[in-house]
């Protein structure tokens, strides 16, 4: 899924540019200035990818409306957080995820996942408000991110992490036989990343048959370049008045706005906060 996002996002900004741009191909952008591609690129931003350019499709009234147009852009606004968390993971820029918690904040809201959106109130609000700024330190160092190659690009979340780690203790160096109790299992764990590395060090040097570490990524530019081609004949980035989708399911909703709406209107924050406030009794009654 992660790989047909961002094959689709692809696609999707390609055929932007060659629309923003007026040109055919997508090289012909090589001919441009480095002044001319970041003027392109704020006007992709402004008029494809931003909240901005979907208030403008719908404050005009609606047989004047392009609810195609209006689904890509929110797509293009959307996709952007997402590549950009998937970015600050893989780097361990906690500042930039930091960034994006409003909005998964309203993302959760919007799209029914209550317990995530209580979520990130209290981080916002330990973050913002409450923690001193020890523990905001700590939480952004050693609570987020973890990284078990020492490579700029190796951080991966601490969720995804243990569960690799438990599959190297039940699958991949498990121990098995009448002597894998549990005691012996506590014992050999801690030393499961130097096995790791022994393995991976003996594998490089003997050359021998290995089994891949990671999904290899397959090539993608025929995928995304007939993507492109078929935006762009599509005409999907071009603004039509009137232009209407017939099939409900495929028009999607704007979760973020519904979550500005769930937060304000319908009284989230409120009822997370008197939750929150709310007096308990500290005593034990054993009676």
């Amino acid at each position: 899924l992660d790989e047909a996002i961002k094959h689709v996002s692809e696609a999707h900004f390609r055929a932007c540019w060659m629309e923003t741009a007026s040109v055919k191909t997508f090289s012909e952008l090589k001919k441009k200035s480095p002044q001319d591609l970041k003027t392109l690129a704020g006007e992709i931003l402004r008029k494809h990818a931003s909240r901005e350019a979907i208030h403008k499709i719908e404050s005009l009234p609606d047989d004047k409306q392009d609810h195609i147009l209006k689904q890509w852009t929110m797509w293009n606004t959307d996709v952007l957080a997402y590549l950009e968390l998937r970015d600050a993971i893989k780097i361990g820029d906690v500042g930039r995820m930091e960034d994006l918690v409003p909005t998964l904040l309203f993302r959760f809201a919007g799209g029914g996942n209550s317990k995530y959106a209580i979520e990130m109130l209290e981080l916002l609000q330990g973050l913002r408000k409450e923690w001193p700024v020890e523990i905001k330190n700590f939480i952004r160092e050693w609570c987020w991110l973890m990284n078990r190659t020492g490579k700029r690009d190796g951080f991966l979340p601490f969720d995804l992490g243990q569960e690799e780690n438990i599959a190297d203790i039940k699958v991949n160096y498990r121990s098995m036989g009448p002597g894998a109790t549990m005691d012996y299992i506590q014992k050999v764990s801690p030393a499961i990343p130097t096995l790791r590395g022994v393995q991976r060090h003996m594998e490089d040097q003997f050359k021998s048959l290995t089994r891949g570490a990671r999904h290899g990524v397959p090539q993608k530019e025929d995928d995304v370049g007939k993507l492109t081609a078929q935006y762009m004949k599509s005409g999907i980035h071009k603004f039509v008045a009137g232009r209407k989708i017939h099939n409900s399911p495929d028009k999607a909703p704007d979760f973020l706005t519904m979550g500005a709406i769930n937060l304000e209107k319908l009284g989230t924050i409120d009822k997370w906060f008197t939750q929150r406030t709310h007096a308990r009794a500290m005593g034990e009654n054993w009676d």
